[in-house]
């Protein structure tokens, strides 16, 4: 599978980069993800309402035809770690062998990302910060494809 994480804001140091790395280069091994940061510091000054349907419409703006959009908000579907696994191995039987990761900012992503997303899901009820978030997810995704490949990651 490919997988692309399109995120807006990222703070000038990211303790976590080395961490994503690792990650990234682990799940190589299994199939390909990519990190793209969307620049929506013309946003800064906006309104929190604003600044969000801005940074919604650039992080729609990236998504590439034949994507599956699955746009990450705290009050998505909560899944274990296998039955992450399992959702994302159905998508690749269904033919969804492409899917795109949408993180919006501070102010999190405005409604009409409903509209236009496959799935909605939540990493938790939490709220974490977007370089956390995306750790997160990148560590999820390598759980994933080791529990799909069944390789000795993840522990019952």
């Amino acid at each position: 599978m490919k997988f692309r994480i399109l995120y807006a804001d990222r703070p000038k140091h990211d303790p976590l980069e080395a961490y994503e790395a690792d990650f990234i280069k682990r799940i190589s091994r299994m199939g390909t993800l990519n990190l793209k940061e969307v620049d929506v510091s013309r946003h800064a000054k906006l309104p929190s309402e604003a600044r969000k349907k801005k940074d919604t419409d650039a992080l729609l703006g990236q998504v590439e035809k034949g994507e599956f959009v699955v746009a990450l908000d705290e009050r998505g579907t909560q899944h274990s770690s296998p039955s992450f696994a399992e959702w994302l191995q159905t998508l690749g039987t269904q033919g969804k062998s492409r899917v795109v990761f949408l993180m919006g900012g501070a102010y999190g992503m405005d409604d009409s990302i409903k509209t236009r997303a496959n799935a909605i899901i939540s990493l938790s009820r939490l709220t974490f910060t977007s370089q956390l978030a995306r750790a997160l997810l990148v560590e999820q995704l390598y759980r994933a494809l080791t529990i799909i490949n069944g390789m000795p990651y993840h522990k019952e």
